[in-house]
């Protein structure tokens, strides 16, 4: 299918250690016709008020649209080489998930102004992007576009920008530019290809962990990704966690939905529940902490 760009999507998923409550995640609102997966609305939720309102001709032309918000935009995208000099020319657009998609997705609806032959191409304006984008087909030498391309007996061409969606359904796709991204890539780390991280070694209980971890007496670790000489005292419990290199967790210590960075101790007794420790910070024997920050963070 030709089109003028395309965008990878993927399912959202769950909250965060450090914070109370739920994590307030900026979600796009994307429209998607079935079956086409012709992309028809692309826009973050906070371009809108109560309503999500799209134009009539695109009702018109897509009476099937499936409207979603639990989606995550995965930053891979598919241009066609006849936007770089449009791009080029346009210093306005500086995002393409934020500016250049939801321009894509309004201009598939627009009407493609004529072609006059007494109209010299310095007179059009540089930024409008009917005059990068191709018109008739032979625009597309070795590519048939299919009969829909053309409307009519006097030949006039549709819009030539479209925009397409892509869904990874079940994939493992999720981005960390959050500690939320972060947490939920640990978290599904078990899924990883071994032939592409062939250091990482699946565990019982969907854990990922080297060989040098060592396991105190009645200890126990369930879904969490352990880093280099970590030690698990007796009869701990950790969870739910990513621990880096170097942490020790003191006997019948409990962990649960953590971020403990490397180099430090978590007492004896200690509890801790969806927290953050930061790098080289200790929890003493029998402390009690749940949703904080533990320690100082430096910005890089």
């Amino acid at each position: 299918v030709d089109c003028a760009a395309g965008a990878m999507l993927s399912a959202a998923r769950a909250p965060v250690p450090g914070t109370r409550g739920k994590p307030k995640l900026e979600r796009d609102i994307v429209g998607i016709e079935p079956g086409t997966r012709r992309l028809l609305l692309f826009n973050a939720e906070a371009d809108f008020e109560e309503t999500v309102t799209m134009r009539r001709k695109v009702m018109k032309e897509h009476p099937v649209i499936e409207v979603r918000s639990d989606l995550i935009d995965a930053h891979v995208y598919l241009l066609n080489k006849w936007l770089l000099p449009y791009l080029l020319k346009d210093e306005n657009i500086t995002t393409i998930k934020g500016e250049l998609v939801p321009l894509l997705t309004r201009f598939q609806f627009k009407n493609v102004p004529k072609q006059s032959e007494d109209v010299v191409d310095g007179e059009q304006t540089e930024t409008d992007i009917f005059r990068y984008a191709p018109v008739k087909g032979s625009d597309f030498p070795g590519v048939d576009l299919g009969d829909d391309y053309h409307l009519g007996d006097a030949g006039a061409h549709k819009n030539p920008v479209r925009c397409y969606a892509y869904i990874a359904e079940g994939a493992f796709l999720v981005r960390t530019n959050t500690v939320a991204g972060y947490m939920e890539a640990n978290r599904q780390a078990h899924q990883l290809n071994k032939e592409i991280f062939p250091h990482v070694a699946g565990g019982r209980f969907d854990n990922i962990a080297p060989e040098k971890v060592e396991f105190g007496e009645k200890s126990s670790a369930r879904h969490c990704v352990l880093g280099q000489n970590c030690r698990i005292g007796a009869q701990a419990k950790v969870s739910d966690s990513v621990l880096l290199d170097g942490v020790t967790v003191g006997d019948g210590a409990s962990i649960q939905g953590c971020i403990v960075c490397g180099a430090q101790e978590i007492g004896t007794g200690a509890v801790l529940k969806n927290c953050i420790v930061a790098h080289k910070k200790n929890v003493a024997a029998d402390a009690k902490h749940a949703n904080e920050v533990l320690g100082t963070f430096v910005e890089i």
